[in-house]
């Protein structure tokens, strides 16, 4: 029998070979590790976790811009904090940088946090560009919306411009709208990045209540619209090459800062009545049609309920739809109301309805003071009841409208559309 010291040398032996091949394995998995670029454990923490690799991000502080030159990787400009993501997950640049979808960026794994709340706006694909481009410096700021630095980037970009506002040329980044400053600039070139021609005016068709015939449901008045002639008025539009478009694009228009296909048009509805939300919102839904509801904003109470992606909410008034003003127009309440009430309603219902800056005059009626207070209340666009078209340089405190009655066939709206 072997003698003890002989046994506890041959266990010692084993545990050194045990650990000899402990120690190989794990230099083949660092190897392996190191030869895919996986990502390290911290990387893994902000953006792998339950998606993997997490398509939607943002930035969490001011982060690097990288280009890939040769396998290796250049800085060329940073990302301000906050700014929203889309990685190309199918890349197999997983380690220390990630790429930007549709682009030929790259950003630091380590400055990146996963989100579920992401949106791209892409408003630019309900623009027509202009025939020109801009062209930047070496170095250049892109500004959002607010004016605040998004990206600055240390190359030269050359693109269409969709947007001309705030003295910025908007280009296309990322997905979004961008402004380039004049001090950025190295030229604006003429392009031809389209042949369709800018739309001279715009219809706002203007509908109130609506009733389910089928349903067994009668019109009250003129103001009603059977429901289902509504949907065929929706699809003779999408299949007819129409577009619906947000009263942020007709502001922008109206100033001219945008052009518009000349098939554009707007829907608006007044009042928020009951059967608004019942019967209009799953058409317009359904179509993917946007719309605007002129809600009377003292008159509910839930408005998270009346939300869509497709109808936006914008004023008729917090409790300014009643008379009141006798021998002024229809009598409309704001017709005859002290300025600081006014104020003071108009600002509480675009507080309610989640920065409204449209209003639709209640009963129509509107003076110069009720435009004052409506101006002094953030408000940018307001609409009356009278028939006609919108067009660039108009007032656009005292927009018309096209009135859509029961008695409308889809014929008519139709021949409206072309106007």
């Amino acid at each position: 029998m072997p003698s003890l010291k002989k046994r506890n040398k041959q266990l010692f032996l084993v545990l050194i070979i045990c650990v000899g091949v402990l120690a190989l394995l794990l230099g083949l998995l660092y190897v392996t590790n190191e030869k895919h670029d996986v990502v390290s454990k911290e990387d893994k923490k902000v953006v792998v976790n339950k998606d993997h690799y997490g398509e939607f991000v943002i930035a969490n502080k001011k982060t690097e811009l990288f280009m890939k030159k040769t396998k290796k990787f250049k800085k060329v400009g940073f990302i301000a904090e906050n700014q929203k993501l889309q990685l190309d997950i199918s890349k197999k640049d997983y380690g220390k940088y990630l790429k930007i979808k549709d682009s030929e960026y790259y950003v630091a794994t380590k400055n990146l946090k996963k989100t579920d709340d992401f949106v791209y706006e892409e408003n630019y694909r309900r623009y027509l560009p202009f025939n020109e481009n801009v062209v930047t410096k070496d170095k250049v700021n892109l500004y959002d919306n607010v004016g605040n630095i998004a990206y600055t980037l240390e190359k030269s970009i050359d693109a269409p411009i969709y947007v001309k506002k705030n003295e910025m040329n908007y280009i296309v980044f990322n997905h979004e709208l961008y402004g380039v400053k004049a001090e950025d600039t190295k030229e604006v070139r003429a392009n031809a990045n389209t042949d369709q021609a800018n739309a001279t005016r715009v219809p706002v068709f203007m509908y109130h209540f609506f009733y389910d015939e089928q349903a067994g449901e009668i019109a009250k008045d003129n103001n009603f619209t059977e429901i289902h002639k509504f949907r065929e008025e929706l699809d003779y539009a999408k299949q007819n090459g129409y577009q619906s478009v947000k009263m942020k694009d007709l502001d922008l228009y109206l100033d001219g800062a945008i052009q518009l296909p000349q098939k554009s048009f707007v829907i608006s509805m007044d009042d928020n009545a009951e059967s608004v939300k019942r019967l209009a919102y799953p058409a317009l839904e359904e179509t993917q049609t946007y719309a605007t509801n002129f809600v009377i904003s003292s008159w509910t109470e839930d408005f998270e309920s009346i939300k869509s992606n497709y109808i936006e909410l914008q004023s008729h008034s917090d409790a300014m739809h009643q008379g009141g003003c006798s021998g002024m127009g229809h009598g409309g309440r704001l017709m005859c109301i002290d300025y600081q009430s006014g104020v003071n309603d108009l600002t509480t219902s675009s507080q309610k309805l989640y920065g409204a800056f449209v209003l639709c005059y209640p009963f129509g009626d509107y003076n110069d003071e009720a435009k004052k207070i409506l101006k002094d209340a953030g408000y940018t666009m307001a609409f009356t009841v009278e028939y006609g078209y919108t067009k660039p340089g108009m007032d656009k405190l005292q927009l018309p409208r096209v009135r859509m009655s029961n008695s409308t066939t889809v014929a008519s709206f139709a021949a409206l559309l072309e106007g």
